[in-house]
């Protein structure tokens, strides 16, 4: 790539990508879709291979496509950072910000924040993607986000936001009907809801520890539901006990609708970071977005009903 012309053609291919389709891509960029088709082939023509299966109902990309998308996302964040820097930019947030997270934290504490940095950098725009399965960071194109568990992709930077406690919680009529638990391994006869398969927190065993003493109970999950939302509203049907972060149930709890159970007993603690791609240049996007989830996350979770 040496013209401005082939990075615009790499910018055309990234947005087709990322989009899922020609059409997509064409809305998005306020184009046509026959001026982004030829530009696409334009491109598959200088690279002398095919980046992308078509056919009438889908489209998909090559091997090469695949290829050619982690590249061209190098390549155009080089180009894009080489800019800032020559022009100063650096210093103002701006451009486009692809932020992922999980459906819950998403829901209750991130979309507000990006809200929040909408209203500080009037220049940036941002799209908030949620998910409760492991992401590729490069691959799917994220600029950062905010994740939950222990981060094991050493391409990521992770910066730890804070420590929630788990809690044991059930309906009461359940616990009525079961009795009350006074150890870990009464609860073996208890039914358990847990979380689908490849989600952050996936977890067929917890952890129970009192006065230096650990007791693991290993349960297989009568059902399991994709995300804690999910899993606290058949809680409240009765569907079970489960363990889950405590933000996420501090309500129910409150109003009696769900109860706390083994409150002698302690359960490690969920951690959440901000996280984002290692890279010797972090663009100003990245780092406004990095920075008010550091500043803000703590507070929202100590208060939830903070905007």
């Amino acid at each position: 790539m040496a013209t401005l012309d082939d990075l615009n053609l790499l910018r055309t291919f990234v947005r087709i990508a990322e989009a899922g389709s020609i059409s997509a891509a064409a809305r998005s960029l306020h184009t046509t879709q026959p001026t982004l088709s030829r530009q696409l082939q334009q491109l598959e023509t200088l690279l002398g291979a095919p980046l992308v299966q078509r056919d009438s109902h889908s489209m998909s990309l090559t091997a090469a496509g695949q290829r050619m998308l982690v590249d061209a996302r190098e390549i155009l964040d080089h180009v894009q950072a080489a800019t800032l820097r020559a022009n100063g930019e650096h210093s103002s947030p701006r451009g486009h910000l692809r932020v992922v997270t999980t459906i819950d934290m998403g829901q209750y504490h991130v979309a507000p924040l990006l809200a929040r940095l909408r209203a500080q950098c009037p220049q940036l725009t941002a799209e908030m993607h949620v998910t409760n399965r492991p992401v590729k960071f490069v691959e799917e194109g994220f600029d950062c986000g905010v994740l939950v568990g222990a981060i094991t992709d050493d391409t990521l930077v992770a910066k730890r936001l804070l420590e929630n406690p788990r809690v044991l919680v059930a309906a009461p009529a359940l616990v009525k009907q079961l009795g009350m638990p006074e150890k870990p391994g009464d609860l073996t006869a208890w039914p358990w809801v847990g979380l689908l398969g490849a989600h952050f927190l996936i977890d067929n065993s917890v952890p129970f520890t009192k006065a230096g003493k650990t007791e693991t109970v290993n349960f297989d999950a009568a059902l399991r539901l994709d995300g804690v939302t999910s899993m606290r509203a058949a809680l409240l049907a009765g569907a079970g006990v489960a363990v889950l972060p405590h933000f996420s149930v501090r309500e129910a709890v409150a109003a009696g609708t769900l109860q706390l159970l083994l409150q002698d007993w302690t359960i490690p603690p969920v951690a959440f970071h901000a996280v984002y791609l290692a890279s010797p240049f972090v663009p100003a996007k990245v780092r406004a977005f990095v920075d008010l989830c550091v500043q803000e996350m703590p507070g929202r979770f100590d208060d939830p009903d903070r905007n």
